[in-house]
């Protein structure tokens, strides 16, 4: 997510005088194009990118796949869940808390240590939650997760 990348679109005959090329994407949620071609992930998912030739009606597809970056700090997937997912952090966890909407603890475990988790949430209720975790160095994480029936 944020990455960017250059597609180049053409018109065959190379000599063709009347060219009109227009990108778009059918999930701007997942991903952007502009007019020259440059995608730019937005959020987790698929779409589809098209180019027409305005002039001809002719046009190319290709579907693109965003997938979550992770930069060091803390990531989950899958998200949403029903029964489990993945913690994972760059240093080791040390305890986590998984608090509802209203600020209550549902779910803690502490005495950890490691890179990655995972969680079994299959007896908390359908909802939002936050998962804060603490790592090593005593520093807190939190993510969002939403929890489905």
């Amino acid at each position: 997510m944020g990455e960017t990348y250059n597609f180049t679109g053409f018109v065959t005959p190379s000599k063709a005088t009347d060219v009109s090329l227009v990108w778009r994407s059918n999930n701007e949620t997942v991903a952007t194009v502009d007019q020259q071609g440059k995608v730019t992930g937005v959020f987790e998912g698929n779409a589809t990118l098209t180019c027409t030739d305005e002039g001809s009606g002719k046009f190319a597809e290709v579907e693109v796949i965003v997938n979550p970056t992770h930069q060091g700090g803390l990531l989950i997937y899958p998200n949403s869940t029903t029964t489990f997912f993945t913690a994972k952090l760059e240093n080791a966890i040390t305890s986590y808390k998984i608090y509802d909407y209203l600020g209550n603890v549902r779910q803690s475990q502490e005495n950890l240590k490691a890179k990655e988790l995972v969680i079994q949430v299959d007896r908390l209720l359908e909802g939002v939650f936050i998962l804060q975790v603490t790592d090593d160095l005593g520093a807190t994480h939190s993510k969002l997760f939403i929890k489905k029936q």
